[in-house]
């Protein structure tokens, strides 16, 4: 649990790629301040992405 993103890395690049190692890892992270990059939203959001994405090619078929 973070204050804010910038409370786990200053640096962007390497902030990210906490993140994202992190998040393959299963770490849920909270964002106390900015809770639409909590680990839990953003797998929520890519769901709903990769969802899309295959209702978009089951349509073209």
């Amino acid at each position: 649990m973070f204050d804010s993103v910038s409370r786990m890395n200053r640096n962007a690049a390497e902030g990210i790629e906490l993140y994202m190692t992190l998040y393959d890892k299963g770490t849920e992270l909270v964002f106390l301040k900015e809770p639409h990059i909590n680990t839990a939203n953003y797998k929520q959001a890519l769901s709903k992405s990769v969802e899309l994405v295959v209702m978009r090619s089951l349509t073209s078929i």
